[in-house]
């Protein structure tokens, strides 16, 4: 049973914001500008290409529904505070939603500046990129989503700058599926059941094979582990660096020969992961496991793929790290076939626990 949160007391709370898609994706380049904005060789500790840009907010100080039983403590010199929050007041838990929507704003105004001049510089590289998403999906489902206010009060414009800068530099990486992939077969607790008509899951949990009430296998795209910091468990494929939690212990999964005449399916926008959950739908019933805030004010969560329907049509579900950067943890406006007599009536379906760059596949996929 997940843990329940206390009442929300923000305005800035995430039951209280919208949640966009595509949030994953602006998290990661977030994270670019934290590995970008220091430089151990300047007298200032800037690099030289970022002289005269603006100093960034510190967003980190905004206080969450973990933190607002506590007495608030800012930076506790005034003038590293000032040096953090370019001159701007430190949001407190009293502050108004315009008063922490301004710093918002500013912030992302200062790191669109920061990731432009670090582009141009050509500091931006194809290993930097891939630590960037590894550290915004591990971090997200169970931590960072308090945080979730930084996207939701950006600016529509800003939102807009952000994707294209995204875009951009995930096409400087080779993200497609190999021949050859890293399969796990897993087989979960899940039940679905059938009342009055429509598909139920029960026993469910936030990660997607918890999800399938059937033996399904998950083939985990392979990586250049020289990307990425090594660590404890071994670094091969997208299993071991993204999603909730990649990292954390070894995964028994073989390298397979993936056969070429299996029906899959890929997941590439929200637009189409909402139209796969409208085609086939399951309702959650039971103690919901997936958390409302990750839905904000479109929660409940109340649908996921059915994937005993899927099977009758595909042998697999692809997702790849671009797609999982727009749709994972996003919630997705859906209409079930029950619907399909109310102008009005939609319901919120959720891609959760997915690992980027990866294909659920609901039959053996090795040669």
């Amino acid at each position: 049973m997940r843990l329940r949160h206390r009442p929300p007391t923000l305005p800035w709370d995430p039951s209280r914001v919208r949640v966009y898609p595509g949030h994953l994706g602006r998290a990661a380049a977030r994270r670019l500008v934290d590995a970008v904005r220091f430089s151990p060789d300047s007298t200032d500790g800037r690099p030289a290409w970022a002289s005269d840009l603006p100093d960034i907010p510190f967003v980190e100080a905004i206080p969450t529904a973990n933190s607002s039983s506590f007495a608030f403590v800012t930076i506790p010199a005034a003038d590293a505070g000032a040096a953090l929050t370019g001159h701007l007041p430190v949001p407190t838990a009293s502050s108004s939603l315009p008063e922490v929507t301004t710093f918002i704003r500013a912030f992302h105004d200062a790191v669109l500046a920061w990731l432009t001049a670090a582009d141009s510089a050509g500091v931006i590289t194809p290993a930097l990129i891939q630590r960037a998403i590894s550290d915004a999906t591990v971090s997200y489902a169970f931590g960072e989503f308090q945080s979730i206010c930084v996207d939701s009060l950006a600016s529509p414009d800003q939102r807009s700058a952000m994707d294209a800068f995204v875009a951009r530099i995930l096409g400087r990486v080779d993200w497609q599926a190999r021949p050859l992939s890293y399969v796990q077969h897993r087989r979960s607790e899940a039940r679905r059941t059938v009342r009055a008509g429509e598909p139920l899951l029960e026993d469910y949990q936030w990660w997607i094979t918890s999800q399938c009430p059937r033996d399904v296998w998950l083939a985990f795209d392979p990586v250049d582990p020289t990307a990425f910091e090594p660590g404890d468990v071994p670094i091969v494929s997208t299993c071991e660096v993204y999603g909730d939690d990649a990292g954390d212990f070894a995964v028994d999964h073989r390298l397979t020969l993936i056969r070429d005449d299996l029906r899959v399916v890929e997941i590439t926008s929200a637009d189409d992961a909402a139209a796969l959950i409208s085609r086939y739908p399951i309702a959650l019933a039971g103690n919901p496991q997936l958390y409302d805030e990750w839905a904000g004010i479109d929660a409940p969560i109340t649908h996921v793929l059915d994937w005993e329907a899927i099977a009758q049509d595909y042998d697999g579900v692809r997702l790849s790290v671009p797609a999982a950067l727009e749709i994972t943890y996003a919630p997705l406006p859906i209409r079930t076939p029950s619907d399909a007599q109310s102008t009005s009536s939609t319901r919120t379906g959720m891609i959760t626990g997915w690992t980027p760059g990866s294909t659920l596949y609901l039959r053996d996929p090795g040669r």
